[in-house]
């Protein structure tokens, strides 16, 4: 029984020599048995050869911009610095940033303490916090509409009149923002519709039957999500709805 049990310590003491110039550390707890080569290895602690792994986000509510680093070393040397570059201008990542509204170029990357770099992330967009704006420019204010046409300023009656269907235009405007991706037009009595060219103007065609009355809102929706203000006109219409 002796010779065995000093076989096997032997055996152990052969396997972790020819395992040492990888291994960092051991784990006591391995068992002396002829597996012992298989779990030793699993235990192994081996040096970091991984970069870290950078992640942005945006904090919409307070409009700044964080970077997020995780090294996934095996065991990891943990991140040592983080850099961004805006426009040119490197930076070494300690807080959240701001970034002024317009399009930029933006690149970041981590190193971890093993000397490991991540190979840095490239983009180009455009920041923007602020909504578009809209407004409304047809039906125009006192005029008389037949048939989709303006005729003439009303004289006695400054409300604007529509006979039959009803063209409906506004300008949207983003500024140097990310651009109006879409104008919606809502009526009074319910229906609705949008128009997300724009390319001659947003414009809508109402061609519901109405008689009297008819409220018209419009907002604008950027490509970042924000909404306008909306604008609004009442107006009267008379539409049979026919065509």
């Amino acid at each position: 029984m002796k010779k065995l049990i000093s076989v096997g310590i032997l055996g152990l003491l052969l396997i972790i020599g020819s395992i040492s110039a990888t291994c960092l550390t051991l784990d006591n707890n391995v068992s002396n048995d002829n597996n012992s080569e298989k779990s030793i290895m699993n235990y192994c602690n081996l040096p970091d050869n991984e970069p870290p792994v950078t992640r942005i986000w945006f904090n919409q509510e307070t409009g700044m911009y964080h970077l997020i680093a995780v090294d996934y070393g095996n065991p990891p040397s943990g991140v040592k610095a983080t850099y961004y570059v805006i426009d040119g201008k490197q930076y070494t990542y300690t807080e959240p940033f701001f970034i002024d509204e317009g399009t930029h170029t933006l690149s970041f990357w981590s190193e971890d303490n093993a000397g490991n770099r991540e190979t840095p992330k490239n983009y180009i967009f455009t920041n923007d916090s602020t909504p578009p704006t809209v407004e409304i420019t047809s039906p125009e204010e006192g005029k008389l509409y037949l048939d989709g046409s303006p005729i003439i300023d009303r004289i006695l009656d400054n409300k604007t009149l529509c006979i039959g269907k009803v063209p409906v235009a506004a300008n949207a405007d983003d500024g140097t923002g990310s651009g109006v991706s879409m104008v919606l037009f809502s009526f009074s009595n319910g229906d609705s519709g949008y128009d997300d060219d724009g390319s001659n103007g947003f414009t809508y065609l109402f061609k519901g039957m109405h008689f009297g009355a008819l409220t018209i809102t419009v907002i604008a929706i950027d490509n970042m999500g924000l909404v306008s203000t909306p604008d609004s006109m009442t107006l009267d219409v008379y539409n049979l709805g026919l065509i």
